[in-house]
């Protein structure tokens, strides 16, 4: 079993014991918005003009831009397409789509590592599992380095829409309010209230 195996919400009960609730969690912080830079801008327009028919070019075209422009404002890490093994027995192997770690230049993955970004083709709810499992990896992972986390933050996107978790002990927080790209600035700034709580 790996991270894509989690295909539902049930399988992710089951087999980690992890609960979920739809809560409008975001709704009790305060983030500043951050408006993209002219080169974000420039990124989401050319996207606009592509052939976006598969997870791969979204992924690319719209998602990555993003997560790059938050990466360049802050000293973290951030790795694409990384093979994140933490626990073979619990299916917790696989290759994550984006993941963020606190230390800075790293060339491996390295504790703390607190954000995980899953990207999808289509619906974003097919994700939801899949990015809770990945969340919770990273929790085992940090407390294998001795690294307690007590938060792990997480997101699902197609590029056009996006859905921010929470992993806190073993209940994920799918949060209820639904962010479109158009509210860009919104998404940033909720990405960078996330590094900032590490």
């Amino acid at each position: 079993m790996i991270y894509s195996d989690y295909s539902n919400l049930s399988i992710l009960k089951k087999r980690l014991g992890i609960q979920h609730k739809t809560r409008n969690w975001l709704k009790n912080i305060t983030f500043q918005t951050e408006m993209p830079s002219d080169h974000l801008k420039a990124d989401i327009e050319l996207a606009y003009h592509l052939p976006l028919s598969n997870e791969k070019a979204r992924s690319e075209s719209i998602i990555s831009p993003i997560l790059r422009e938050v990466f360049r404002k802050n000293k973290i890490s951030f790795f694409s397409g990384y093979g994140f093994a933490v626990d073979n027995t619990k299916g917790l192997t696989g290759n994550c789509d984006y993941l963020f770690a606190a230390r800075p230049e790293l060339i491996e993955v390295e504790q703390p590592v607190f954000c995980l970004v899953e990207a999808k083709k289509g619906v974003v709810e097919e994700g939801y599992a899949q990015c809770a499992a990945e969340m919770y990896a990273a929790k085992l992972y940090n407390e294998q380095a001795g690294e307690q986390t007590d938060i792990i933050y997480g997101a699902v996107s197609n590029g056009h829409e996006w859905v921010f978790l929470k992993l806190e002990n073993d209940t994920v927080l799918i949060d209820s309010q639904r962010l479109y790209i158009k509210e860009l600035p919104a998404i940033l700034g909720i990405l960078q209230w996330i590094i900032e709580q590490f």
